[in-house]
Formats: structure tokens, C-alpha cells, sequence
């Protein structure tokens, strides 16, 4: 209830950022027109709670800012994750801001289990005390902006002053790459030496490098090996790094002229260090012609399931709310998060990097 109050007290207070309305989710979506509503315990008496329902209302006002507070857990008969990840699907293709914030409180009541396929299916009564962290009930602070700057706007007037104990931001890229090196292997020759330090450029997003191959090997092809330095925001599933997806076009400087450009394809090997800082990628690259540089650009996106949930989303979920001692979890937290990143998170570009290899005669 304090970081709801405060939430709604910020709100009014910076009424000359926003336009503040408020609405009930219960089985319908009601305006509130007094906002003491909200601290009477009646007020949270609803039926069900149709979540996927209202992403898809959200996503029907693609200008709005929506600040949802829930405990995310999606009960509305008939619906399942696969009805909440197409409303998150829908709600995607709005390109918004997308962060979900978790917290815990005391809580004291009854509490109604959604788990149906459980031999007991009546309400508990849930007394969940904060007294010890990690120990209180799960809510949530889903915000939904239409661009980068609405959620600055409300990061700054709103959420700063109520830091969560987690925070999941599926619309930010899953990786940063800081940098990219040659990774040299002293137990034989490498065909590879660095033509110019790996840079970003004006921008700072998109990196940039350049390899001369020494000699061509007879095969056509040889083997780039490159060492990305990463901070991962979401985990990549085990032994998923070489299934990162890669968007490449190619184009050939030889006789003072480009030729045209042209989709290409680089098949890739690799797998992340244990210590999760470093994704180690073997390119295999068709040689260039002698005399020339064959040019890459590359759009890299995390690829399907290759992302995994982050850990605090994994402890605090639960698959069977029946139980009193699961009452500091949330009843199927993880397909929620699930939805969020492969909808959002998996199809983002993380890095684009210009690779440029070169042979001289």
C-alpha cells in the first residue's frame, strides 16, 4: 500500500508531466473516480483478473503511458500463457517501453490458488510477513511506455523514489558487447593479424573491425576466431551462443569500387565462458580475392530460446499455489517472463558490428 500511495501521491504532484487516470482491474476494466478508494480493502474484491485483456487494451492506445500494479498473476477462466503471450505479441509490434518491477510486502487475508489441475481448489488464508528479506508477498509494477523518453519521464518523477528489489527491462538490449578481439591461440599459427583496433563508431552503438588474412589457406574458407566481451542483462540458455542470430550483408572493395551489396551467410561455432563475460564465436569466412576486402555488416539479435529468465524471476515462481509455504511466490511468474522475452527481448539488436578481412597479394 506505501508504494501504491506514493506512487499516486507522485503522480498528482507532477501534474504538469501527466494526465493522470486511474482504473480498477477486476473481471472489467472500471474508471476510479476518488482515488481514497484504493485504501479501502473492498476495493481489491474483485473476481477475476483478465491480464492478457488488458495488455490488449494498452496496445490499442499506442500513446499512452500505463503503469499496471498487480501481482501478475493472469486468472481469468479459459486463458492460459499461450493467451498472455499473444497479447504480448500484439502488444510488441507497438515497439513500446517495457519494464516490469518486483517488490514484496506484508500481506494478511485470503488468498484464492488459480492452480486448477490441484485436488483442493478453496481459498487460503496467507499470512506473509516482510519481517526478513525475500520473505513478503509478490507484487509488481509493470510500465508500458510509448518511447524512450515517456519512461525516462516517469522514471524520474515516479519510479526512482520506489526502488524495487528486482527489476526485468525486456524492451533493453539482452546483451552489450564492450568489446570484440582476435583470440590467438599460441599452439599454432594464426592466419589472422589485426589490421586496425576493434572501434565504435560516431554513434557509439555500432563496432568496428578489421582483419588481414596472411595467407590463404588452399580451402576457400578459414576460420575467424573472435572473442566478444559481454554484460549480459538476460542469461543465454546453455550451450545456445553459437545460435545467435545473425542478420549479414556483404559488399567487396577490390579495383578502387564496391560491388553491390548482397545478403550473405557466416557460419558460426562457439560458446560462452563460464564466468558469462565472454562469448567465444569461430567465423567461418569465405577468403577474399587477393588485392581486396570483403566488407560485413552484421545485426545481432539474442535468436529463438536462446534467452533464459533471469534468476530472480525462477525463485520467485511457483507452479502450485495451493500451497501456504509457496505464498511468497508468484503462481507462474516464469511463462510470464517467458512471454516477455521471447516476444520482446530475443528479437532485439544488440550489436551491430562492420566487419571488414582483407588479403593483400
Amino acid at each position: 500500500m506505501r508504494v501504491l500511495t506514493g506512487l499516486l501521491r507522485s503522480a498528482q504532484e507532477a501534474t504538469a508531466q501527466f494526465t493522470l487516470n486511474i482504473y480498477k482491474l477486476a473481471s472489467t476494466v472500471t474508471s476510479v473516480s476518488n482515488p481514497l478508494e484504493l485504501q479501502s480493502p473492498n476495493f481489491y474484491g474483485g473476481g477475476d483478473t483478465p491480464l492478457a485483456d488488458l495488455l490488449v487494451r494498452i496496445s490499442q492506445e499506442p500513446t499512452h503511458t500505463a503503469i499496471i500494479i498487480s501481482d501478475m498473476v493472469q486468472s481469468k477462466p479459459g486463458t492460459d500463457s499461450s493467451t498472455l503471450a499473444g497479447a504480448l505479441a500484439q502488444l510488441a509490434n507497438q515497439r513500446p517501453q517495457m519494464r516490469l518491477l518486483g517488490y514484496r510486502s506484508h500481506f494478511e487475508g485470503e488468498y484464492f490458488p488459480e492452480n486448477k489441475t490441484a485436488d483442493w481448489h478453496g481459498k487460503i488464508p496467507l499470512s506473509v510477513s516482510q519481517s526478513l528479506p525475500g520473505s513478503g508477498r509478490p507484487f509488481y509494477i509493470l510500465v508500458v511506455a510509448p518511447s524512450v523518453e515517456a519512461m525516462i519521464q516517469v522514471d524520474k518523477y515516479l519510479l526512482s523514489r520506489f526502488p524495487p528489489a528486482h527489476t526485468f527491462n525486456p524492451t533493453e538490449p539482452p546483451i552489450i558487447v564492450d568489446k570484440i578481439d582476435l583470440l590467438l591461440d599460441d599452439s599454432k599459427e594464426v592466419p589472422w593479424s589485426i589490421y586496425s583496433r576493434p572501434t565504435r563508431d560516431v554513434t557509439g552503438k555500432r563496432l568496428e573491425s578489421t582483419f588481414l588474412l596472411k595467407k590463404a589457406n588452399v580451402e576457400s574458407r578459414t576460420v575467424l576466431p573472435l572473442g566478444f566481451n559481454v554484460q549480459l542483462k538476460s542469461p543465454i540458455r546453455p550451450g545456445r551462443a553459437s545460435q545467435l542470430s545473425w542478420e549479414v550483408t556483404k559488399a567487396t572493395w577490390r579495383n578502387n569500387q564496391f560491388s553491390s551489396i548482397t545478403e550473405a551467410r557466416i557460419p558460426i561455432d562457439g560458446d560462452l565462458e563460464t564466468n558469462g563475460q565472454r562469448i567465444r564465436l569461430r567465423l567461418t569466412l569465405q577468403n577474399p580475392e587477393v588485392n581486396s576486402w570483403d566488407i560485413y555488416r552484421v545485426r545481432m539479435r539474442a535468436g529463438g530460446a536462446n534467452l533464459d529468465v533471469p534468476a530472480w524471476v525462477t525463485d520467485w515462481n511457483t507452479d502450485d499455489d495451493n500451497v501456504v509455504g509457496n505464498g511468497n511466490r508468484t503462481y507462474q511468474l516464469e511463462p510470464l517472463v517467458e512471454a516477455m522475452t521471447i516476444q520482446i527481448s530475443e528479437k532485439i539488436v544488440f550489436c551491430e558490428y562492420i566487419l571488414t578481412i582483407g588479403r593483400k597479394g
